[in-house]
């Protein structure tokens, strides 16, 4: 963890330590998901390894989380309150996108020069639209954009958006209204169903599933994620959230299941996996957590870019030489765990030359 110039108290340690831990178990999900997506066969492995696409949404509401502790030093929001927060957000998040964009462009030239495929966008279909959309951090927003430059781009895109209006929320609500902020993201989220719902067009062009479409990937979509995360900073410490949050958890987790493969149960699997999260977040707090795991949460936004390589790789490689019927639910966590030392070592590299680097100049130009 990078040093402060204002070392928190031991319990602040203490909560972002158990926060990184879930972060490590975030990024343990996303890695599993592409794993399980080199099996070619029905088996265990991939039936539980589909459900590691939701450890985005616990990334959103941990994101809100911690930002409430950040700003929760202020008492007002100002302009130059505003402005470091954007900075400190820019510099933690760009650096290592704005490289991610080349990078992936290479290899998919590359991929497609060698081998005549290539598991991400093919390069003629790259367009400056496009990169400056990304660049500007709206691919969100734009459906041929948002999740077509960088692989698993359309998350950064929604985490950005979401650190432009954050301070607003924060601020304007505070404890008193803080169950207003979800409360609106719930109707937010039913005007955005209603309104897909109705649409010809949205429905045309997702006839078998809205998972892992432009409506699944969606601010308005994913915007209940990080409203729970706010609701839970301002809620954790009452008396009757715990039974409350343990009970919606497990109802949620129960639903999960069927609306994973139902049609319309892309709308409604981020507000499912948003209560999971919650319940995650109370269950652990104060456990003493695994140090490699806290260490794979500090590292986690680098393994995120990062581990769609080796992921491909063991894709390519399973499918090339493992013949279907040798194909079992022991080498898919073979892989999985290949892929994710491999993503862990590359992260800590771009972590320590990249990451570390920038973070430190967005707190060195906000503290000046």
């Amino acid at each position: 963890m990078l040093p402060t110039p204002n070392p928190p108290p031991p319990a602040r340690v203490k909560r972002l330590e158990y926060v990184d831990a879930l972060r490590g178990v975030a990024i343990l999900l996303v890695v599993l998901v592409h794993a399980g997506q080199a099996l070619t066969q029905p088996g265990l492995f991939a039936t539980l390894a589909r459900y590691g696409q939701y450890g985005v949404q616990l990334f959103f509401v941990l994101s809100a989380f911690t930002l409430c502790h950040s700003l929760a030093k202020h008492d007002h929001l100002t302009a130059s309150v505003y402005r470091s927060f954007m900075i400190r957000r820019f510099f933690r998040i760009a650096p290592m996108y704005y490289l991610a964009i080349p990078f992936y462009f290479l290899l998919s030239w590359v991929s497609f020069w060698a081998l005549h495929q290539s598991p991400f966008t093919p390069p003629d279909e790259y367009s400056l639209f496009k990169i400056l959309c990304n660049v500007g951090f709206v691919h969100g927003l734009i459906p041929a954009a948002t999740n077509s430059i960088v692989p698993g781009g359309w998350s950064i895109g929604c985490e950005f958006l979401f650190y432009a209006f954050f301070p607003f929320l924060f601020f304007g609500v505070r404890r008193q209204k803080a169950v207003l902020v979800y409360t609106t993201a719930l109707a937010v989220l039913l005007v955005f169903a209603i309104i897909t719902w109705s649409s010809p067009s949205v429905a045309a062009a997702t006839q078998d599933s809205f998972n892992n479409t432009f409506v699944y990937y969606h601010i308005c979509n994913q915007y209940v994620c990080f409203a729970l995360g706010i609701a839970y900073f301002f809620y954790s410490d009452r008396r009757f959230s715990r039974p409350l949050v343990l009970v919606t958890g497990i109802i949620a987790a129960l639903l999960l299941g069927p609306c994973f493969d139902w049609r319309w149960g892309a709308l409604l699997t981020p507000l499912l996996t948003a209560y999971i999260a919650v319940t995650l977040l109370i269950t652990v707090r104060g456990w003493d957590l695994n140090g490699l795991l806290i260490k794979t949460g500090e590292r986690s936004f680098s393994i995120y870019l990062c581990h769609f390589v080796p992921a491909w790789g063991f894709r390519y490689f399973f499918r090339k030489v493992i013949p279907p019927e040798w194909q079992s639910d022991w080498i898919g966590a073979a892989g999985f765990v290949a892929i994710l030392a491999l993503s862990y070592f590359a992260a800590s590299l771009t972590t320590r030359l990249i990451e570390a680097p920038f973070i430190q100049r967005g707190h060195r130009m906000t503290s000046q």
